[in-house]
């Protein structure tokens, strides 16, 4: 306001051109105040920086050129009409409340604006995030649904081959089984039995012979009888010759007799006219004959058994031969005895003893270890069946 007020004081020619102020001296503080009405205003003096006052129509002059002063009044009396110019406006008031409403307006909408993006580019970030975690999780869900289904596909062919491997071991330990308990088990028994009566019908033979009473006591056997091993016989004389049989050699013993200049094996099958006739060695061959039938029928009707883990061999072929021998000459009670060890055939197989006792022995051993492959089958079975549920 200032501003316009000097430009028009210089338009005028109120203000000098070359600016300079009158060397007049300046009026008592408190006056020199010029209203727009040509009054002095007594209320104040004027201010150090010659600004004017609050009131729009009043000036403060740092000058006291009356004649400036009056200059000045006269040109406001005559021009009224600027007054309204240098007055302040309803506009004037208005316009910076509307400018800071404006601009405040528009710092609201920019941060408006801003927050907006903010929250939509959030927003998506949110959802991309989601989108990226909803589809880590599928394909984490469907990960684990393949490994489950492999797993699970895994130990169902693991529980089929254990269960196909225990029936084909159930099926394998009852073969053998039924190998042991119905073949090698009681023939070993039944073999056993007649070993026993062998000897006690030998041991008899050779007691009756030392006594003079074999075959009778009236018509003796001068011939010698003896128990030795095959080694004592190939190497021994005849001359009293007569090792005991319950040494440590006993069960390579057997009963010999001394004939042709050495020694030979005593064969029951030689001797069986003798042994029929004599009251005590009958009911002894009886029941060698009794239990040779039954080993008969085991051979005859179970001798496939026997091939189970085990090499295919003749000698029970050759015992079913002796035994049919054996059998007929002691049916026919009657004939005289042979000259020891000269028949071609039909003389017992010594070696089917050793080969029942192998047998026997390889098939218990099979049988237990089966059975325990068995059971640790039986076990990872459990143990797979508990895993899957």
């Amino acid at each position: 306001m200032k501003a316009v007020t000097l430009i028009l004081l210089f338009l005028t020619g109120v203000i000098p051109a070359n600016g300079q102020q009158s060397n007049t001296p300046q009026p008592p503080k408190g006056t020199g105040q010029i209203s727009d009405s040509g009054n002095s205003n007594n209320g104040g003096g004027p201010t150090a920086s010659g600004m004017p006052s609050s009131s729009p129509t009043q000036f403060e002059l740092n000058t006291s050129d009356k004649r400036l002063n009056d200059a000045l009044a006269n040109w406001l009396d005559k021009h009224s009409d600027v007054k309204p110019a240098v007055q302040e406006t309803a506009w004037d008031k208005a316009w910076p409340v509307l400018l800071g409403t404006f601009v405040g307006g528009m710092i609201t909408l920019l941060v408006g604006l801003i927050a907006n993006r903010a929250s939509t580019q959030q927003a998506k970030l949110h959802e991309e995030e989601t989108t990226r975690r909803e589809t880590e999780l599928a394909k984490l869900r469907a990960t684990i649904e393949k490994e489950h289904l492999n797993q699970t596909n895994e130990l169902e062919r693991n529980l089929e081959e254990t269960r196909t491997a225990l029936k084909m071991s159930a099926d394998v330990l009852q073969g053998r089984k039924e190998r042991l308990e119905k073949f090698h088990a009681p023939l070993r028994s039944l073999f056993q039995q007649s070993r026993g009566l062998t000897d006690v019908l030998c041991n008899h033979v050779y007691r009756l012979s030392r006594d003079g009473k074999w075959p009778t006591k009236e018509n003796p056997d001068t011939r010698e009888y003896a128990f030795l091993t095959n080694d004592e016989a190939r190497a021994l004389k005849r001359e009293k010759i007569h090792p005991q049989p319950e040494d440590e050699q006993s069960h390579d013993r057997r009963l010999r007799v001394w004939h042709g200049e050495k020694w030979v094996t005593f064969r029951v099958l030689d001797f069986m006219p003798w042994l029929i006739e004599h009251p005590d060695c009958k009911p002894l061959l009886e029941q060698i004959v009794a239990i040779g039938r039954k080993k008969t029928i085991i051979i005859s009707t179970l001798g496939g058994l026997a091939t189970i883990d085990q090499k295919p061999t003749s000698i029970f072929g050759e015992y079913l031969a002796h035994f049919a021998v054996l059998e007929s000459v002691f049916k026919s009670k009657s004939g005289n005895p042979q000259e020891p060890g000269t028949q071609k055939a039909g003389y017992y197989p010594r070696d089917i003893d050793s080969t029942v006792e192998s047998g026997f022995k390889e098939a218990q051993a099979k049988v237990s270890e089966l059975e325990s492959l068995a059971a640790k089958a039986i076990e990872r079975f459990v143990t797979n069946v508990s895993k899957s549920t």
